[in-house]
């Protein structure tokens, strides 16, 4: 398996097993209706978990350019 399908698995088992299950997350969405913007800052500013997300899509951005 490529490097890009296992860092996307590894993104997703975390989207599983973290943000779907978030209260934050869902009381966010639930205020800020169609507008994702408040939900966004949230995961990728403050949340631990978004952070680790983040560094995942690096990689893959990383492993693009190589």
């Amino acid at each position: 398996m490529g490097a890009r399908r296992m860092i996307l698995k590894e993104i997703d088992k975390i989207i599983e097993a973290n943000c779907k299950k978030c209260s934050t997350r869902a009381e966010l969405i639930k205020t800020d209706d169609r507008n994702y913007s408040k939900t966004n800052a949230y995961c990728i500013g403050e949340c631990v978990i978004g952070k680790d997300i983040q560094k995942f899509g690096r990689k893959l951005l990383e492993n693009r350019k190589a």
